[in-house]
C-alpha cells in the first residue's frame, strides 16, 4: 500500500485556555473517514515533545467507516505500563501477532466478539496496544463493527504508520 493510498488524521482534544493536545497522528485507508463519537474526549494528563502536547491519560470516543465498514473506536491512552486484557472473554480470536508502530513493538488481536443479552449479535473485533517510550504512554486502540477480516488487516497495515510522538 503506497503512502498517496491513505488519509491521516490527527486525533486531538481543544482547550480554549490550555490549547491543542494530540492522542495520536492516526493514519487510515484512503477511503475511510474518522468522526467524532458521541461523548466528549476527556484528558487527565499531557506532555510536550518539541512544540507538540500529546495526550498522556486520556480517552476518546470515535466512529471509523468506509463504504462498506464501520467500527466504534475507543482510544484509551494511560501513563503507566498497565497489562490489560487483549482479548476480552466472548472474543474468539482469528489473528494474534506481534506489530512495529511508529518504531514501538505491539499487539494486534482480530477476532468476533457478541453483544447483546437475549438476542445477540456478532461484531468484528479490532484491537491494537503499544507503548510509546518518548511520551512515556500506553495507546490502546479497541474497536468493533461491522468490517470484513481482508478490510481488517488493510486497516491494521494503515494504523501502523500513525504517528505518536
Amino acid at each position: 500500500m503506497s503512502e498517496q493510498s491513505e488519509t491521516r488524521f490527527v486525533l486531538a482534544v481543544h482547550n480554549t485556555l490550555l490549547g491543542v493536545f494530540n492522542y495520536l497522528v492516526f493514519n487510515l485507508p484512503s477511503k475511510w473517514k474518522l468522526k467524532s463519537g458521541d461523548f466528549p474526549f476527556e484528558m487527565y494528563a499531557s506532555t510536550k515533545i518539541g512544540e507538540v502536547r500529546w495526550v498522556r491519560d486520556g480517552i476518546s470516543v470515535n466512529y471509523i467507516y468506509d463504504g462498506e465498514s464501520a467500527l466504534r473506536m475507543v482510544v484509551s491512552v494511560h501513563e503507566n505500563e498497565r497489562q490489560s486484557k487483549l482479548v476480552k472473554r466472548n472474543v474468539t480470536v482469528l489473528r494474534d501477532e506481534s506489530i512495529d508502530i511508529n518504531g514501538h513493538r505491539g499487539r494486534v488481536v482480530i477476532g468476533r466478539t457478541s453483544r447483546g443479552l437475549l438476542k445477540k449479535t456478532q461484531l468484528d473485533y479490532l484491537r491494537i496496544v503499544y507503548r510509546c517510550n518518548v511520551t512515556r504512554r500506553t495507546i490502546d486502540l479497541a474497536m468493533e463493527g461491522r468490517c470484513h477480516e481482508e478490510s481488517l488487516k488493510t486497516l491494521t497495515e494503515a494504523i501502523q504508520k500513525s504517528t505518536c510522538h
